[in-house]
Formats: structure tokens, C-alpha cells, sequence
């Protein structure tokens, strides 16, 4: 369904001369991830409405797109791989929302908290899949992700005497952004000794 979609896309971009021939391979890419995003993006809406909690979900998709996609990490192979992965980390994010508030996290475990964050996405971001990045592209997406993580922990601070699990989203998002991270790291040193 997404290829057919897609392809017509496509066609109608050639067809009005907006895109050249030669060029379509890198539209399509582009197109379906554009798609795939919105199709996930939707989903979550439409779970966190059921689920009562559709302010949630909308932090948890904005997080992912300010956040994760400047530190990299953990991809899926497949798309439905992505969907169940990005709809397993949100139902994990509401678990770890719950398991704040019976902690009680307050304010100052909050800034801690996000102090860890920013340090070690501003030390280890991004963990780029393959070496396509070159270092300008590298320090750009560092300096994104560590500015748009401190955007975040603002928000959580500020939203910490409001909505206490609007707090805790934040906080559980960004959690889950360095876990994949991370994860990515974990594989690729893995590949590199596997190697040798």
C-alpha cells in the first residue's frame, strides 16, 4: 500500500517536471520515511487518546523527533519493526511515568536528572548507523541534540509543580532516546570485535 502511494507520488513529482528522472530513488526514500513517520506519529496520537493520556504521547513523539533523530542509535530493520518498536517505547515510557510517581521525583532529583542527560548526549551524540556523517554533520548533530535535550529538561522543570507526569514523560522519553543510543554503541563495538 505504502509502495503504490509512493509511486504515484512519484509519477505525479516527474510528470509536473518538479523532480528529474534520475532523482526518484532519493524522493522515494524520503517520501516513505515522511510517510512512515506520519503513519507513527498518528498511531501514538490515537493510543494515547485511548490510553487518557494524549498530551503524553504528543511529548513523546516530539521528543523523538527533536531528540533521537539528532542522537542516533538503535534503528529497526523493517518498518513494522520501527512500529512495533516506537509503540513498545511508548507503553514503556508510561510504565516508567508511573514508576516516577510512586517514586516521587521532585524537582532537584528532575534537574539531576536531566544534568546526566545533557552530559552524556553531549559527550556520545549521535551514533550514526554507518560513517555517512562527516564531522561538520557530527558536531551539527550534537550541538542540536544537546541544546533540544536542555529544551527539554526546561520543560520538564517548568511543568514539574503543573503536570507531574507531564514531567515524568519528558524525563522517561529522554531516557529511553540515550538507552537506543546506546544500544546502537553496544552493536557497532560488538560488530568491531566480531571483526577482529
Amino acid at each position: 500500500m505504502i509502495k503504490l502511494i509512493i509511486n504515484n507520488i512519484i509519477k505525479y513529482l516527474v510528470q509536473m517536471d518538479i523532480i528529474q528522472i534520475e532523482e526518484t530513488a532519493v524522493y522515494e526514500y524520503g517520501i516513505e520515511l515522511l510517510l512512515v513517520s506520519i503513519f507513527n506519529a498518528i498511531w501514538i496520537l490515537v493510543l494515547g487518546i485511548v490510553l487518557k493520556c494524549p498530551v503524553l504521547s504528543v511529548i513523546y513523539i516530539y521528543i523523538l523527533a527533536s531528540v533521537r533523530t539528532q542522537t542516533g542509535g538503535y534503528h529497526a530493520q523493517t518498518y513494522i519493526g520501527c512500529f512495533v518498536c516506537y509503540n513498545l517505547f511508548f507503553l514503556v515510557s508510561l510504565l516508567f511515568c508511573k514508576a516516577l510517581n510512586l517514586m516521587n521525583i521532585d524537582l532537584i532529583n528532575i534537574f539531576l536528572i536531566g544534568i546526566v542527560y545533557i552530559l552524556l548526549i553531549h559527550k556520545f551524540a549521535p551514533i550514526p548507523r554507518t560513517n555517512s556523517m562527516d564531522k561538520y554533520e557530527m558536531k551539527e548533530a550534537n550541538r542540536k541534540a544537546s541544546i533540544n535535550s536542555a529544551f527539554w529538561i526546561c520543560f520538564a522543570l517548568i511543568l514539574e509543580n503543573y503536570k507531574k507526569y507531564w514531567s515524568y514523560e519528558t524525563i522517561s522519553v529522554l531516557f529511553i532516546s540515550i538507552l537506543l543510543m546506546f544500544l546502537e554503541k553496544l552493536k557497532q563495538l560488538n560488530n568491531e570485535k566480531n571483526r577482529i
